[in-house]
């Protein structure tokens, strides 16, 4: 016997945290940071930030909104940092707020840890395990080899 689950005729309400996930996720498919990517980033780091922050839904007591933390992360990472992984080759296009002087995370890809860190004026990758990684920064082709930072 198999079950069908009836489709609903109206969209399902969706909360902030988890629609700004949602569109941060249509931001990072977009093949390159355009002119306005900074203020979609801008506008989506601040809405899932502020849902904790500012305890939205009076329940922060019970934890941080999952949702929300994947959503900051990712309008910084893909939002900010301009991150874009093409076939699994990663390429950044920074892009810092003005009010910011600094952004820095780590990233796993494949058996490679990376670190990043951008400022306003330059961007810096180490890698910290692996052999040797390569990735792109704005047009430029960066090769890593453990420990170097470049």
């Amino acid at each position: 016997m198999s079950r069908v689950t009836p489709i609903p005729d109206q969209p399902l309400p969706v909360r902030p945290g988890l629609a700004c996930t949602i569109r941060t996720l249509q931001l990072r498919r977009r093949p390159s940071p355009t002119a306005g990517e900074f203020e979609l980033a801008n506008f989506y780091f601040r809405d899932s930030a502020i849902t904790d922050l500012s305890d939205l839904h009076r329940n922060v007591r019970d934890g941080l909104h999952v949702a929300t933390c994947g959503g900051t992360w990712m309008a910084a990472v893909f939002g900010f940092a301009g991150l874009r992984d093409y076939a699994g080759e990663l390429t950044f296009r920074p892009s810092m707020p003005p009010y910011w002087q600094r952004l820095r995370f780590r990233l796993r890809v494949r058996d490679v840890q990376l670190e990043v860190d951008v400022r306003q004026t330059e961007t810096c990758y180490r890698l910290l395990e692996g052999d040797a990684f390569e990735l792109q920064h704005r047009s430029q082709r960066v090769v890593l080899r453990r420990g170097e930072e470049r």
